[in-house]
């Protein structure tokens, strides 16, 4: 009969037969041949709309955690949203990665210029160190919020952890996790950050775990801001302080410890010595550092060199694995833009489904039985109509 017969026939059996409730049965079983026909156009098209809605909808959803902050004015919304999705089109990184960083950078007090000279660099360390894009952002925030704003820029930070994960021994994951556990101590010291790092890849032949190399490293700085400390050392011919009272720095007292500690007797009483000044956690990372320091200096200059970060970066970024995400995040936008021009449409079927499911509730039960087989019918196209519109 085809589908326009069936649809006729349908017609015909409601309104010449219903007096009889002949028509409902006979109906119903023209609109299921009519819910077959239709099904297989509707299937596709159902899957379709449903695959673009999950990707608009958590992008979508992400966004307006960004906006529900307050921060950024509309227009800064919109350009960072332009942004995000821009981004994930160049590099190996999703969308909603890049708003989640967008996130954690304005929920801590960032502006938006900030955040986005932040992103670029970061994307960068993550894409070249395999790491997670908000694990590096909170990283170089991190280290600013440490040193205070405008002491190092974003390339700075992750040029000199880049460096440091080079010529180091352990991944960036691992050599991160080193470096927040002292950050903090080095900077109140005024420790310069390419210094710790430098001091901080010199520990790692000392140490199985970078975490306890990190934790050893910050209890050595933290006792040298205590006063029973610099006194000890200044007895020894060690000044941790010049003349205005600023720090003279961690290659400077190593210099001088290493001289004092010549007049002492074998390793054993050196051991002791430092475990006094030090304590029990640092002394290890202390002794660490006395071998190394001759490196210390020429390590540090080595430090805030941008060549291995986009070395790494490259070769990451010309791999398959990268070139295919890539693909992917730009079809994903693509889906973003149908699924943001669907948008209109999906909330006028939704409505409407809530109409219709009212008006059904108040018919007769025989026409309840019609009207819910013509529902069947009609759903293979259901999302037609949203998609559609959506192209135009």
């Amino acid at each position: 009969m085809g589908l326009l017969g069936s649809l006729g026939q349908v017609a015909y059996d409601i309104i010449a037969n219903d007096k009889t409730g002949e028509g409902s049965k006979s109906s119903e079983k023209n609109l299921i041949a009519v819910g077959a026909a239709m099904t297989g156009v509707g299937v596709a098209a159902k899957l379709m709309v449903d695959d673009v809605t999950r990707s608009f909808l958590s992008f979508d959803e992400s966004m307006t955690a960004v906006k529900a902050l307050g921060v950024l004015s509309e227009e800064e919304f919109n350009r960072a949203r332009e942004a995000a999705l821009n981004m994930s089109k160049q590099f190996p990184v999703s969308a909603t990665e890049v708003t989640g960083a967008m996130y954690n950078m304005i929920s801590v007090g960032y502006d938006f210029d900030t955040m986005m000279k932040v992103l670029p660099e970061a994307i960068q360390l993550a894409v070249g160190g395999n790491m997670d894009l908000a694990e590096a952002v909170n990283t170089v925030i991190n280290v600013f919020g440490a040193y205070g704003d405008g002491v190092y820029s974003a390339a700075d930070v992750t040029n000199i952890l880049a460096k440091a994960v080079g010529v180091g021994k352990w991944e960036l994951g691992d050599f991160t996790d080193e470096i927040m556990k002292n950050v903090g101590a080095a900077a109140t010291l005024g420790i310069e950050f390419d210094e710790l790092a430098a001091a901080n890849v010199l520990l790692q032949n000392a140490f199985m775990s970078s975490e306890v190399a990190g934790t050893s490293l910050n209890t050595m700085l933290t006792r040298l801001v205590d006063p029973s400390v610099i006194e000890k050392l200044e007895k020894m011919g060690v000044k941790v302080k010049d003349n205005e009272g600023n720090f003279v720095g961690l290659k400077s007292v190593l210099d001088q410890l290493d001289v004092a500690l010549r007049g002492t007797g074998g390793n054993v009483e050196k051991m002791s010595i430092l475990q006094e000044i030090f304590g029990t956690y640092g002394v290890k990372a202390a002794i660490a550092l006395l071998e190394e320091k001759d490196s210390l200096g020429e390590l540090t200059e080595e430090m805030n060199d941008a060549e291995y970060k986009t070395q790494s970066f490259n070769t990451v970024l010309e791999s398959a694995s990268s070139r295919l995400e890539i693909v992917n995040n730009k079809t994903e936008a693509a889906k973003i833009a149908f699924g943001e021009a669907m948008a209109p449409a999906m909330m006028l079927v939704a409505d409407a489904t809530g109409l219709v499911a009212d008006l059904i509730s108040a018919l007769p039960d025989p026409l309840q039985s019609v009207a819910g087989m013509a529902i069947y019918a009609a759903q293979g196209f259901a999302a037609l109509g949203p998609a559609l519109m959506g192209l135009a």
